[in-house]
């Protein structure tokens, strides 16, 4: 998915979070927005996912050469972050089948996903009883597994250890080659794997 944003400007009621950005992501590219708290990374993420409206300026979107409405965006993206909101009364199990009648994914049945997401020893436990780093894991799993052309990950790394860190670097070199990624973090490890970094503060490319 081609994603391009025309002088896209945020403000809220305390002021202008950014003003007049302007950037084009290829299809196939992975980006990395950074900068520092409160310049805008989440609020960016959040406007190019189609979740918030930007105050000024345009976002177009581009799937296969044809231009896919903001209104529809959603069926062509799967979004994970820190904060991302799980149904805690459900199992792994029951979490990936409710996702499946949502979005695809493709040949991954339950045992596969089980193994990759490695939670195959916690396939009838509860979300409610999962560490934040387990709760990182199975979004991440749920996001960057399904058969979407765009994802969009806010801080994905944030709770994870170093040997999840290792795991989640493994899942983005297999199953998101070919999609579009949007990441936004700080933290180097998340976007080492990134074509492009955007600095919010400066507004340049890297």
């Amino acid at each position: 998915m081609k994603i391009s944003l025309d002088g896209i400007s945020k403000r809220f009621d305390a002021g202008w979070i950014f003003k007049d950005i302007s950037l084009d992501i290829q299809a196939g590219e992975k980006w990395a927005i950074t900068g520092t708290n409160g310049s805008g990374k989440s609020t960016l993420v959040n406007i190019i996912s189609g979740y918030l409206s930007q105050s000024l300026g345009q976002v177009v979107y581009t799937h296969n050469e044809q231009i896919i409405d903001r209104n529809q965006i959603f069926k062509y993206s799967m979004i994970a972050s820190a904060s991302s909101e799980l149904d805690e009364e459900f199992s792994v199990a029951e979490i990936f089948n409710h996702y499946k009648k949502f979005k695809s994914y493709g040949n991954i049945e339950l045992n596969d996903f089980l193994k990759i997401s490695r939670f195959e020893n916690e396939k009838s436990k509860k979300i409610n009883q999962f560490s934040s780093g387990m709760k990182q894991r199975l979004a991440l799993s749920l996001t960057m597994l399904a058969r979407t052309p765009l994802l969009i990950l806010d801080e994905p790394t944030s709770f994870l250890d170093v040997t999840h860190k290792a795991w989640y670097q493994e899942l983005f070199e297999i199953f998101v080659k070919d999609k579009t990624v949007v990441i936004a973090s700080n933290d180097t490890f998340d976007y080492q794997l990134c074509d492009k970094v955007f600095d919010l503060n400066k507004q340049s490319i890297n």
